[in-house]
């Protein structure tokens, strides 16, 4: 079993990484600046040398270095090259100063109105299925560490989780969002039980010790659904409770069908917030 996490890890991870990159750097893109740069050298290489070598050459013989064939192809090389990237890199970096404004104001939005949006749902669970006031609402989303390293993160969540819950971040495979980051397949939903440690999945891996100190440990039971982005998730809806009682309440195939048709509902918010948490 834990041979076939690892895989199913590093499988996933690779994913991630790969969407990520792809959305970064646009490879499509770079392609097409790497064929044009290469056609405009072939055109203009013979130009550029002639100022150099040619008959009509502004340059005085006894300059022999720049005279010199292969030298000059050097610096015709980089001539073309340096007038054809330049004002591209000049134009790239505008448009991340641009797109990183974009996507904070975004946030700035964004974050308050999902928030406000689980709340809303978290009232109208309480209410139809007559559960605690201990219920639990919260947003995770996958977010970019490093390279090929990958985290999830709360990023919404309903008034009575605390603040401090925010700062934890969790292994892909850590918890109940990594087992079901693990195990969810498309509008799959996971219910996980603590109310008996025996009963736990044996591919459950336990919070680590930075993040368990953070993290409500009187909770007895927690529903999570994924959001997806083109087979990946790219947020997970976690809906938990401390309240013995509330445990038939969890396994209620209604509420699941609520929950899942809500984040569905939302997934393209929660799509557009993985690209602005991760900048792509």
């Amino acid at each position: 079993m834990v041979d076939i996490n690892n895989w199913l890890l590093l499988h996933k991870t690779i994913i991630y990484e790969a969407d990520y990159l792809r959305r970064k750097f646009r490879l499509f893109k770079a392609f097409i600046l790497l064929l044009s740069l290469g056609t405009l050298i072939v055109i203009s290489l013979g130009d550029t040398q002639s100022f150099f070598i040619g008959e009509n050459s502004l340059i005085p013989n006894s300059w022999t270095v720049l005279k010199d064939k292969n030298t000059v192809n050097i610096i015709s090389v980089f001539i073309i090259t340096a007038s054809y990237i330049l004002p591209w890199i000049a134009e790239f970096s505008l448009n991340q100063k641009e797109n990183a404004e974009l996507a904070d104001a975004i946030k700035e939005s964004l974050i308050p109105a999902l928030q406000t949006e689980l709340k809303s749902l978290k009232a109208d669970i309480k209410r139809r299925f007559k559960f605690s006031k201990s219920i639990r609402l919260s947003i995770f989303i996958p977010i970019r560490q490093g390279i090929a390293k990958w985290s999830f993160q709360m990023i919404c969540k309903t008034d009575n989780v605390p603040d401090k819950e925010l700062l934890a971040s969790f292994n892909l495979d850590e918890g109940v969002v990594g087992y079901t980051f693990l195990k969810s397949k498309k509008h799959c939903v996971e219910l996980i039980n603590f109310s008996d440690c025996n009963s736990l999945p044996k591919s459950y891996k336990h919070l680590t010790y930075e993040n368990e100190v953070l993290i409500n440990k009187n909770i007895q039971s927690v529903l999570v659904i994924g959001a997806f982005q083109e087979g990946a998730i790219v947020g997970l809806l976690a809906i938990d409770t401390e309240d013995s009682q509330d445990m038939s309440k969890m396994a209620d195939i209604s509420l699941h069908d609520d929950a899942l048709d809500w984040i569905i509902a939302k997934s393209n918010a929660i799509r557009l917030l993985w690209r602005m948490k991760n900048h792509v």
